[in-house]
């Protein structure tokens, strides 16, 4: 009898074992499968109920074969197997009370735990598809951004091919400046000589007047001259005929100096109104002579004007070669700061595409666990 109650007893403490040792198994296994896969939740309860029949069988098979047994035996061997046996049976049942109250709680926050993470997957979802929008627009903007940047590249190599044109342009009339400034100064001593000329003209024509001045003095001297000659003869004549034969020959010789002085006098007269006229010439001369020379001043001071104007000019355009080159390298520089740009550009657009790609995945994967949750509540 001893022998087959530690039999018993040794059965039902392996039962108890075995059982917890599967309690605590399939408490780790359902803690690492629950997150992956909600349908685990049910592996549990079905194996605690295998273990229970399992224990219950092999209890019930020992307890009919005590049964059995201490038909046969006498009331005292039987209150003593009770009291051997009926403490592990009380330990067994109380275990399995908390076993159960234990796996209650543990599916109550299960199931809590299964509705939070169904909620959760449900805004994940929604959150996954928001930035999977947003990541598709930001795609579509960046490619837009990258054709924007582009296309200003392409601007500014527009810009830099005008500006080459332009300062090759801006050399040629700069040349031609240079050209003009020689020719200028070439007619700026034209014109100054044409001046100096005019004024020595102009001199010259007025000393000629003064001349002519003098010589009209002379021919009024002669003239004068002439007028008294001529009375003189006058005289000398009325002298010779008072004379009579002997005045002959002197009244001859007077008739020809009378005769002479006539002459002289009309072509110092002749002479006077000559030298009017040419003093007539000689002042509309003078007048145009100095007129000449106040163009010729004026010319020389549109000349002087023109040649500082074409020196304003040549400073000018080499300022505009400093800024034209100064512009040609600034944009150079945003011709290859563009392309960078376009270059990150078109980089952010890959990102932004494999994160809109990303998102739908993740959106995907989150619908499918709401669905799993949804249908393990």
């Amino acid at each position: 009898m001893v022998r087959f109650l530690g039999q018993a007893v040794a059965s039902v403490k392996s039962w108890v074992l075995l059982a917890a040792i599967f309690c605590n198994l399939l408490l780790v296994a359902g803690a690492i499968f629950f997150g992956s896969n909600s349908l685990w939740l049910l592996m549990p309860l079905l194996l605690v109920v295998i273990l229970i029949l399992g224990i219950v069988g092999g209890v019930t098979k020992d307890i009919e074969g005590i049964k059995h047994y201490l038909s046969a035996v006498d009331k005292d061997e039987v209150v003593d197997w009770n009291r051997q046996v009926a403490g592990p049976l009380n330990s067994l049942h109380n275990t399995f009370i908390d076993v159960f109250k234990s796996r209650q709680r543990r599916n109550a926050e299960y199931k809590d735990a299964v509705k939070e993470m169904g909620h959760s997957s449900f805004e994940l979802a929604a959150n996954a598809k928001e930035v999977s929008k947003s990541a598709a627009y930001q795609s579509s903007a960046t490619a837009s951004s990258a054709a924007a940047i582009t296309e200003i590249s392409h601007s500014i190599d527009d810009i830099s091919s005008r500006i080459v044109a332009a300062r090759d342009a801006a050399t040629k009339a700069c040349d031609y400046s240079k050209s003009g400034g020689g020719a200028l100064a070439g007619a700026t001593r034209e014109v100054s000589a044409v001046a100096n000329l005019a004024r020595e003209t102009e001199v010259r024509v007025s000393q000629l007047g003064i001349l002519m001045h003098d010589v009209t003095s002379m021919s009024q001297i002669i003239s004068d001259i002439a007028g008294q000659t001529n009375l003189l003869a006058l005289n000398a004549a009325i002298e010779a005929a008072r004379a009579g034969a002997h005045g002959r020959g002197f009244a001859v010789v007077a008739d020809e100096v009378r005769a002479l002085a006539v002459r002289s006098q009309g072509s110092a007269s002749d002479i006077a109104s000559n030298i009017a006229r040419v003093q007539e010439s000689m002042q509309q001369v003078l007048v145009s002579m100095k007129n000449v020379v106040e163009k010729t001043d004026k010319s020389l001071q549109g000349v002087f004007s023109a040649d500082e104007s074409l020196k304003s000019i040549l400073t000018t355009t080499d300022d505009v070669f400093g800024l034209i080159d100064e512009i040609a390298v600034a944009a150079g520089q945003q011709s290859v700061a563009a392309r960078e740009i376009s270059k990150h550009i078109e980089t952010v657009a890959d990102l932004a595409n494999q994160n809109s790609y990303r998102a739908g995945q993740a959106a995907e994967i989150a619908d499918h666990l709401h669905r799993l949750t949804h249908q393990s509540e």
